[in-house]
């Protein structure tokens, strides 16, 4: 950020946002620096990175991509898990204007495809996306955090709903 400060005349404070499996990231680097991110995003993400459900999904997205979130965060349950699980300390975003956004995951004209094999991976991956980002929405707003929560009646998980959602 001081570079970028530097290079575009910045004031110190940003905006950062990340879709699907940066989502929670964007959050967690706002939740960990409050004071530098005057908001942050997540589209089509999983803000949701410890416990039973977002522990899951968590490992299962980095496996997908070839990672181990055992490396980032170590064994399920470690500290670690919770201290980058924006849904674990929601009181750390308090003062950041949060978005988030998801869709039902039924492909649709918002994709920009008419590919069947959207009805697979894309549709499920959505619907997981979808449960996470509710559940993220309510324990933040029940720990006073301003979530403008976005939900579109169709769209499964591509650059075609990321679009829109940004």
């Amino acid at each position: 950020p001081p570079l970028i400060d530097q290079a575009f005349n910045g004031t110190g404070r940003d905006a950062i946002g990340g879709i699907s499996s940066t989502g929670a990231a964007a959050l967690d680097i706002a939740a960990h620096a409050p004071w530098r991110y005057a908001a942050a995003a997540s589209y089509s993400g999983c803000p949701i990175r410890s416990g039973a459900f977002g522990g899951l999904v968590s490992s299962s997205m980095m496996v997908a991509g070839g990672g181990s979130a055992f490396n980032a965060w170590g064994l399920p349950g470690s500290p670690s898990w919770a201290d980058h699980d924006p849904g674990a300390n929601p009181g750390r975003l308090r003062d950041v204007k949060v978005f988030v956004s998801s869709a039902s995951g039924t492909p649709g004209a918002i994709d920009g495809t008419n590919d069947p094999s959207m009805w697979l991976g894309p549709r499920a991956v959505e619907l997981v996306a979808n449960e996470c980002t509710n559940q993220y929405t309510n324990i933040a707003r029940g720990a006073g955090v301003d979530v403008n929560r976005q939900f579109y009646p169709e769209g499964a998980h591509s650059f075609g709903l990321f679009f829109q959602e940004m």
